[in-house]
């Protein structure tokens, strides 16, 4: 090998080396200038979210609304319970809408019957954790790979939106997370982005045709009353919040979903769950 080429590799892999501590220096440099200067937010937060550091977040808190419930009004689910086609098929619609969604070979169906009043499932498919996320105002239907940094995180429904869409929060250090792109808003994890998994909002019967082995998310009565009915109303032209939640007391939003606790909506009078810790703050107030 001649010397001019040794040189000519010598100089290609100085400049690769070069270009790659550059790139790697300006995206820190980048990722420092979206934080923002520590701002001024209610101190109810700390209360609701202890270990929460919103010192650090990266878009400004004027734009976050209360959505009506706290913290864990609208619940999610933790191990949701599955039932074989067959089953399911005995409660659910040809035409039932559910996101789809297979990984390594392992399929389940997520009806968003159901995830209209919890909003999220945190679940293991695939050997994969995994947050299977429904905002019902938006109409987002989004599946995250839970891990960060190779750790599994569980994740909640925070109460509170921007843009008119949920923002979750992680238990692990409870930083806030935009639902649509699954990238932390403030807390320990500000700037990180959750993976996002391929899934597909379709009807129960175009499911069963994909997969006819899989498996759909079907919780007992007691859990799942009231499912048939969505807990949004009409938005407001200002805000793009819940009207029913512009025009009733947050202390009614605490739903069994957030939803059957609500005013200002047409639906049949539902009874109280006796295991539903909403229905429980319901009745007390």
């Amino acid at each position: 090998m001649s010397l001019t080429l040794l040189r000519k590799l010598g100089l290609a892999a100085v400049a690769a080396v070069t270009l790659t501590l550059l790139t790697t220096l300006w995206s820190g440099v980048a990722s420092a200038q979206t934080l923002l200067p520590p701002q001024n937010y209610p101190r109810s937060w700390d209360r609701e979210f202890p270990l929460g550091d919103f010192s650090q977040s990266i878009v400004d808190y004027s734009e976050i609304l209360s959505g009506g419930p706290p913290r864990d009004g609208i619940p999610a689910i933790d191990a949701p319970k599955f039932v074989s086609i067959a089953e399911a098929a005995e409660r659910y619609a040809p035409t039932e809408p559910v996101i789809g969604l297979e990984v390594n070979g392992e399929a389940k169906a997520y009806p968003l019957q159901v995830l209209t009043w919890h909003e999220i499932a945190n679940d293991f498919i695939g050997g994969v954790p995994v947050a299977v996320t429904y905002c019902p105002l938006c109409n987002a239907a989004i599946v995250f790979d839970t891990r960060v940094n190779g750790t599994a995180h569980s994740f909640g429904v925070s109460g509170r939106l921007r843009k008119s869409d949920m923002i979750m929060y992680d238990r692990q250090t409870e930083s806030w997370w935009q639902q649509f792109s699954g990238k932390a808003l403030a807390g320990d994890h500000v700037g990180r982005k959750l993976t996002k998994l391929p899934s597909r909002i379709e009807s129960f019967e175009r499911f069963t045709a994909r997969f006819p082995e899989g498996q759909c998310w079907s919780p007992t009565v007691k859990a799942s009353a009231p499912m048939a009915v969505t807990p949004i109303g009409p938005t407001t032209r200002r805000t793009g919040v819940p009207s029913s939640i512009v025009a009733t007391s947050p202390r009614r939003h605490s739903a069994h979903g957030a939803g059957h606790h609500r005013r200002g909506l047409r639906r049949p009078r539902l009874r109280h769950e006796p295991d539903c810790r909403a229905c429980a703050m319901a009745r007390s107030n």
